[in-house]
């Protein structure tokens, strides 16, 4: 478990998360809060969403567990 309550976020540190733990469901929440490649430019705020959410589903894939 991982708790970012306190600090950024990135889709690595999730990346990292999942391959180091044993999980059968993995939560995030606040996905929206999550930093992505894309993050740094406000023109471009809807496809840093789609960025996370994309990832987030192919980490999902790759790791054989629901996110």
């Amino acid at each position: 478990m991982s708790d970012f309550t306190d600090r950024e976020c990135r889709l690595e540190q999730i990346e990292h998360t999942i391959a180091s733990c044993d999980s059968d469901l993995v939560i995030v929440d606040h996905a929206d809060d999550v930093l992505s490649h894309f993050s740094n430019d406000p023109a471009v705020t809807r496809h840093s969403l789609r960025a996370v959410y994309m990832s987030l589903k192919q980490m999902a894939t790759r790791y054989e567990v629901p996110i």
